[in-house]
C-alpha cells in the first residue's frame, strides 16, 4: 500500500455524435429498409441433406441484423 502518492492515468471515453445521435446517419430519411433480410435482420437458409431439408436462421450480412441501411452516412 502507497500513501501520499500521485499517478497520473489516461481514460478513453466514448461519447455519442451530436450531429447523429450516434444513429451514424445524416438524418432521420437516410436509412432504407434492408433488400436482403425485408427489414427482419436475419436470413433464412434452406440446405438439402440426406435426411431431408434443414432450415437455419442467421444474423443478415448485410445490414448486420438491424434491418436497414443507411444511404448517406453522418459528416462528423
Amino acid at each position: 500500500i502507497a500513501h501520499g502518492a500521485e499517478i497520473k492515468i489516461k481514460v478513453n471515453k466514448q461519447i455519442v455524435c451530436k450531429t447523429c445521435d450516434g444513429s451514424g446517419a445524416k438524418d432521420s430519411s437516410s436509412f432504407h429498409t434492408c433488400n436482403t433480410c425485408g427489414g427482419s435482420g436475419s436470413v433464412h437458409r434452406v440446405t438439402n441433406t440426406i435426411l431431408g431439408q434443414m432450415q437455419t436462421t442467421a444474423t443478415c450480412p448485410t445490414c448486420n441484423g438491424e434491418g436497414s441501411q443507411i444511404t448517406s452516412k453522418c459528416s462528423v
